[in-house]
């Protein structure tokens, strides 16, 4: 055997065991800078993106513009097509066209490898889709098509811009089944951010089965500082926000994530450190065995605490129902819980936070499901559940005289959310934050409250707003409880 074969021989076989020795060595992409393919050396963030997709099944990735996540990926796909055999891979994007430049640009790195170095021959090619004689294969998909086959890979494009990701996802999870992969790229459209901005959101948190990955602006080495003031100074002139900055050059995935400030009741720049500092969650000794409950700070026994509560129904289809804690004294949201729960469930988790809290006085939204878990709060616990303004009460002659006893109990008690009610408390919550008397280190609880539209007094459609609630809600509880005796240290209020 010569010396050029055996070279060749182990070339293939450095290939086939080491994707990353197969991409730097041997693949083409196209350049649109350039014109023309040129060799693909990929920058730092792609080839660490790489890793990740040789090490989890789910990934979702949210990008700067033009950061080359994408064509990675179509690497990774096509070292799964040459040297896995029967590697079947599924590619979606909002548009056919879009899903078929998908595998153009797949057939084009193929077709300039070096000849020795295919393991296999392709047969029945099509503008859609590519075929290899050792059963792989490749399709494009528009984001309305392709539920019927298994797929060992299945890359959704622009995954944020797609107009149904929830029944897109439906339809493809069960095609990957237990040995496939799944990986959403995209960008988050602040004008619509909906499940995908949901999802990041949960996998950033670590709450969800996607591993969550993030390239900034400054991922791609040929942006410098220079081209960002550049690109900022535009967006400014444009609408005078960095909106659009922000969802097409983040620096940081907290940018990306935020809604936009256009219209919106809390301003971005409120939330920078010191007032939001994200954290990861950590283990309180003694605190309430909450399923999913958040811990960010022990209790100080020197403190009082608040709790607020924004109650749902607690059925599958309904809204989660939001708990969270907030130093008096610091201004910390200390905990959080966010699920979906019953009423009863809600006020026996909030009870619980309150106990552990310093019997934290709570604060409920009245409205609906709320009577309910003031019911139970009262019949547990009735000095520590808080009264809110004066003007929000109900007239509870009405609702005694009309039968509703149960309404008339509660009607002094919580929060009543209607258009007076969210103003009032808003207003208190953005005077704290804009203050820095509030500190806010989990990132649900700061993108919901960043999304407040300042008109409606509500989250976007199809987003969430139960934090934002409770946390408000906390806000107004600190009013309430200042007029409540405290003995000793306990009287210390923002640092009076």
């Amino acid at each position: 055997m010569s010396s050029e074969v055996q070279w060749r021989q182990g070339e293939a076989t450095a290939c086939a065991i080491d994707p990353l020795y197969f991409v730097q060595r041997y693949v083409q992409i196209e350049s649109v800078d350039e014109g023309r393919w040129i060799p693909f050396h990929p920058w730092q963030a792609q080839l660490s993106f790489l890793e990740e997709l040789q090490e989890h099944q789910f990934v979702i990735a949210l990008k700067a513009r033009q950061v080359g996540f994408t064509w990675i990926t179509l690497t990774h796909g096509l070292h799964g097509q040459l040297f896995r055999p029967i590697y079947p891979m599924m590619a979606f994007s909002r548009r056919e066209r879009e899903a078929v430049d998908l595998v153009r640009r797949t057939s084009g790195m193929a077709q300039r490898l070096p000849p020795w170095l295919l393991p296999t021959e392709r047969v029945n090619d099509s503008q859609a889709s590519i075929e290899w004689a050792n059963g792989s294969w490749m399709g494009a998909y528009s984001s309305s098509g392709g539920d019927a086959q298994t797929a060992r890979l299945v890359l959704v494009d622009e995954a944020g811009l797609q107009p149904d990701l929830d029944r897109l996802l439906r339809s493809v999870e069960p095609v990957i089944e237990h040995t496939g992969q799944l990986v959403l790229i995209g960008r988050i459209d602040k004008d619509n951010p909906g499940l995908y901005g949901r999802m990041c959101q949960a996998a950033l948190r670590g709450d969800s089965r996607y591993k969550f990955c993030f390239i900034p602006w400054w991922g791609r080495p040929d942006r410098t500082e220079a081209w960002y003031e550049e690109q900022k100074a535009l967006a400014l002139a444009l609408d005078g926000t960095l909106d659009d900055i922000y969802e097409q050059y983040p620096a940081t995935a907290g940018e990306a994530l935020l809604g936009k400030t256009l219209n919106k009741r809390f301003n971005p720049a409120w939330f920078r450190p010191p007032v939001y500092e994200r954290r990861q969650p950590e283990h309180v000794a003694g605190a309430p065995a909450i399923p999913g409950a958040r811990y960010y700070v022990a209790r100080d026994q020197t403190h009082r605490y608040v709790v607020g509560v924004d109650p749902a129904e607690g059925n599958p289809q309904s809204d989660p129902s939001a708990i969270v804690v907030q130093d008096d004294v610091t201004g910390e949201y200390v905990a959080v819980v966010n699920q979906r729960l019953e009423p009863d469930v809600t006020a026996e988790y909030a009870l619980q936070l309150a106990g552990y809290y310093q019997r934290a006085g709570i604060m409920v939204e009245r409205n609906n499901h709320g009577h309910a878990v003031l019911q139970r709060l009262l019949d547990r616990a009735a000095p520590q559940v808080l009264q809110g303004s004066r003007e929000l009460e109900l007239p509870w002659q009405e609702a005694w005289q009309g039968g509703d006893y149960a309404q008339a109990r509660t009607s002094h008690y919580g929060w009543l959310n209607n258009r007076r009610g969210k103003i009032l408390m808003y207003t208190s919550m953005a005077e704290a934050v804009r203050g820095g008397d509030a500190r806010i280190y989990d990132e649900e609880l700061m993108q919901q409250l960043a999304s407040i539209d300042g008109n409606t007094l509500q989250a976007e459609d199809n987003q969430h707003d139960d934090l934002a609630v409770a946390g408000a809600l906390c806000q107004v509880g600190r009013e309430a409880v200042a007029s409540i005796p405290r003995l000793g240290t306990l009287n210390m209020r923002r640092g009076s």
